[in-house]
């Protein structure tokens, strides 16, 4: 094998910052994230974004060579030639799929790995509107002779083997839209991830995904949230309240300036009582004059509060209205896991909790060798993820001889 080092990168094209990074991959050809060592990040404003959507191309492009030009120069140089991107939204839509095949007509049979590709690429066969395009497919459970909960059935004997799929899918449109800006920025994307699968996949533990687990990236635009039972995906869903939506509550519920409703939610602002000093005043300018007016800090936490509380009821509405056989709110034992910038707002975890009646933290970054301190926020969780969810692709996309034993896992997690 090489000892040329080898490096993977991502690129997270957020509503309100394009963020990007590179990283040294592990050396022996393991998708260990852990051992990924962080050689430079990027961050610059995104431009071209209204209200989730691209908009203008080029402004989006100079945001994408921004973030990787300072990615590169606090690598010593090293170039960013591709990356993984995430993409999130309400264009994001999910299928479920059912298909079996019969392995033997007599004598039960020892499951092999072609036989988990051969059922896999029949849940990919799912038919898609010429507008669609498939994402992520994913194996929910597998049933071996009416034993289901198999997570990898190969290995096992039986006569009759089938899966429950999941399928998530986005809009080609949207997908290509994407593309084309990193392309345009001279970055070639060697594939499109979904930010919640990214972060469900790294910010949580193989004992929370078993037990049962909700991630919510808490993003400018919207939410985006995905659950895990019994160590697979089982729905995921896009929310369209973000922490634009705070900041907009307050920019009409004190009536000042966009700029400013977004300093006093980052300073002053919490969802529930106890996390700032709730009997005090702060000034607040008002819209389009030079003076202030003096606000009670118990008025801000109500407007707030509110968002807080719809953002909460509607990631419950989402559970309730699961097309699964059993209610989703009442079996996520190791509950829920708040990421994204809007995860930073004081109190999240308690209104989470009062809610969804459930137990809630926040979601940091995944492990990654030479993080600075700087970085170790809710904010950059996405990107850290993407940067994992690289590694997984650069690896599993390697000659055959250097795969695992049941190279069949990860083949389906991202688009072709």
């Amino acid at each position: 094998m090489s000892n040329k080092a080898e490096y993977v990168a991502a690129i997270d094209l957020g509503h309100a910052h394009t963020r990007a990074a590179i990283a040294e991959a592990p050396a022996g050809g393991t998708d260990d994230g852990t051992r990924l060592r962080l050689l430079g990040v990027g961050e610059a404003p995104s431009n071209g974004w209204i209200k989730g959507n691209l908009v203008d191309m080029e402004a989006a492009v100079a945001s994408v060579r921004d973030a990787v030009a300072k990615a590169e120069q606090m690598a010593d140089g090293l170039v960013i030639e591709s990356a993984v991107i995430g993409t999130g939204g309400s264009h994001l839509h999910s299928i479920g799929s059912h298909d079996g095949m019969l392995l033997s007509h007599s004598q039960p049979r020892e499951v092999a790995n072609n036989d988990v590709l051969q059922l896999m690429d029949e849940v990919r066969s799912v038919p898609l509107a010429a507008d669609r395009e498939i994402i992520h497919v994913l194996p929910r459970e597998f049933v071996l002779d009416s034993r289901g909960g198999i997570r990898d059935p190969v290995g096992l004997l039986g006569i009759q083997l089938a899966v429950h799929g999941y399928v998530l899918t986005g809009s080609a449109a949207v997908g290509r839209n994407l593309v084309a800006a990193v392309n345009r920025a001279s970055v070639m994307v060697e594939t499109v991830a979904a930010e919640s699968y990214a972060v469900g996949e790294a910010a949580t533990s193989v004992d929370e995904r078993t037990s049962g687990v909700m991630a919510v990236v808490i993003g400018g635009a919207s939410s985006e949230m995905i659950v895990y039972r019994h160590g697979g995906v089982v729905m995921s869903a896009s929310i369209a309240v973000g922490g634009d939506h705070f900041t907009n509550d307050l920019m009409i519920g004190l009536h000042t300036a966009r700029a400013d409703a977004e300093s006093i939610k980052q300073t002053f602002g919490a969802v529930t009582a106890g996390w700032r000093h709730t009997g005090t005043t702060f000034e607040v300018p008002e819209l389009g004059r030079p003076t202030s007016r003096l606000i009670q800090q118990s008025l801000l936490r109500e407007i707030l509060e509110a968002r807080g509380m719809e953002l909460f009821s509607l990631v419950l509405s989402e559970l309730r209205h699961a097309s699964l056989p059993e209610k989703l709110e009442e079996h996520l034992e190791a509950g829920i896991v708040l990421c994204g910038g809007g995860a930073n707002l004081p109190g999240m975890c308690d209104l989470a909790e009062r809610v969804l009646l459930m137990p809630a933290r926040i979601g940091l970054p995944p492990r990654v060798l030479g993080l600075p301190e700087s970085l170790d926020a809710p904010q950059y969780t996405v990107l850290l993820s993407l940067l994992h969810y690289a590694l997984r692709v650069r690896r599993h996309r390697a000659p055959q001889g250097s795969r695992s034993a049941s190279p069949w896992k990860h083949l389906f997690d991202w688009k072709k």
